[in-house]
């Protein structure tokens, strides 16, 4: 009679995996939704199943394979992730206030109620929350609610979540205007500099 092994799961039910993708199992590599992501920020793996995440494990992990003798960590993911709720879109990047609690880490918030645009007609309106790190100013995560382009500026705190900027740092970027994007202080920017009085 057969024995098979079995392979071990989180408690999320995703497959456990290393930095080089490997499973428990001996030759067996996870990649994707069915498999665990590493969170740079944690230092440790959680579960984010997202296409972009996937898409990155599932060509890492075909590459480690190919070159056993020469494999490539998995460099992590920030769980940044959009979606649509009606006319609302949800975004968020970063650690949350649950896992910043979890940590013990001391934080400042930051909640800014902006419109999207300009003084132009059509615009909406977007909340930001803005979390960084008390002392420091290091950005740790946010979210965003809103109409129209809330996703793509996410994208900005993404980026300067990844390259560990601060608040300070965020605060000077040179972010664009034109009334049908933006208004003349981006959203991001407002938070910034609230950021640095609380810091």
């Amino acid at each position: 009679m057969r024995s098979f092994q079995v392979i071990k799961l989180n408690a999320a039910g995703a497959v456990k995996v290393d930095r080089y993708l490997r499973t428990s199992l001996p030759n067996v590599f996870a990649a994707g939704d069915c498999a665990e992501h590493y969170v740079r920020q944690l230092g440790r793996n959680g579960y984010m199943p997202l296409g972009p995440v996937a898409n990155k494990q599932g060509r890492l992990a075909g590459s480690n394979i190919v070159n056993n003798g020469a494999m490539k960590m998995f460099p992590g993911i920030d769980q940044t992730a959009a979606f649509k709720f009606f006319d609302l879109t949800v975004a968020t990047t970063g650690l949350n206030e649950r896992q910043l609690q979890e940590g013990g880490t001391d934080c400042v918030k930051i909640f800014v109620d902006s419109p999207t645009r300009g003084a132009f007609s059509g615009g909406g309106t977007m909340r930001v929350l803005l979390i960084c790190e008390k002392g420091s100013g290091l950005l740790l995560g946010g979210q965003m609610v809103g109409q129209a382009v809330v996703a793509k500026r996410l994208d900005v705190l993404a980026t300067a979540i990844y390259k560990q900027m601060t608040v300070f740092e965020l605060a000077k970027l040179d972010l664009s205007y034109a009334t049908l994007y933006a208004p003349v202080w981006d959203p991001l920017l407002v938070a910034a500099n609230l950021a640095i009085k609380k810091v």
